[in-house]
């Protein structure tokens, strides 16, 4: 597939949500650092209402929970990342997402799915409900805004798994470099990004994993599952991931 339009790739960040966009959805020298908006918002309705005209919004922040089983689409990710398969954690069940603290979080999930959480799904638990009940409010928003994961969007436009963390700065350069290599404004996004928040506010892998998912959709994309689970609020539960890139290299 191939996206048209206004294009928004979206990542968690504990300011709230960054939103990195671009008016024209096909990558080309028109990409420049002036014509990329990077912005923070405190929730996703307001994400929304500020970009619900874009033709697809990409989101690394899981779509769709399920009450009595795993998803699937973790273990299929998992396999794409040899070395780097721990990045991809395991999704809560949908009661263990809104249980009022850790504890409960974990007793919930092990009843239901027979594993805890880690105390990292947990950290995101409340973004995780937080997307799921806008999704719900907001069903016109399902049509154009999907999940995606950073790692997987990094390893399919590299052709094999990163080698190091995206927490260090040698896995900053090293996507950087990869971001460069088929958009060559994104060193200066990147640049002209970092200083607009403090550290508390937004990561440097913030930054570079919204712009890996706005690649993602400015190029050709597909779904990786075939036959999507989808949850008992009917929504799909899948990853996009990008392809063709790699092939160019």
């Amino acid at each position: 597939m191939a996206s048209k339009g206004k294009i928004v790739g979206i990542d968690g960040c504990r300011a709230g949500w960054l939103a990195i966009s671009c008016e024209r959805a096909d990558l080309d020298s028109s990409w420049t650092a002036e014509a990329i908006r990077v912005e923070v918002f405190a929730s996703v309705e307001a994400l929304w209402h500020a970009h619900h005209d874009a033709s697809a919004l990409l989101i690394d922040m899981p779509i769709g929970l399920l009450d009595d089983k795993p998803r699937q689409v973790e273990p299929a990710a998992r396999r794409r990342l040899p070395g780097r398969a721990a990045s991809v954690f395991t999704v809560p069940c949908r009661q263990a997402v809104y249980a009022s603290s850790y504890s409960k979080a974990c007793d919930i999930n092990h009843e239901r799915l027979g594993t805890r959480l880690s105390i990292q799904a947990w950290n995101i638990c409340a973004k995780i409900s937080q997307l799921d009940r806008f999704l719900q409010s907001f069903p016109s928003a399902r049509e154009n805004m999907f999940e995606s994961h950073p790692e997987l969007a990094f390893a399919a436009i590299q052709g094999q798994p990163l080698l190091h963390s995206k927490k260090k700065s040698a896995g900053q350069a090293e996507r950087l470099l990869i971001l460069r290599q088929y958009w060559p404004a994104a060193v200066d996004v990147y640049h002209q990004a970092l200083p607009g928040w403090r550290r508390n506010q937004v990561q440097p892998d913030d930054i570079l994993d919204a712009m890996v998912l706005l690649l993602t959709l400015g190029g050709r994309w597909e779904t990786l599952l075939q036959n999507p689970q989808r949850d008992e609020r009917d929504l799909a539960i899948n990853l996009v991931v990008p392809v063709g890139y790699a092939s160019q290299a």
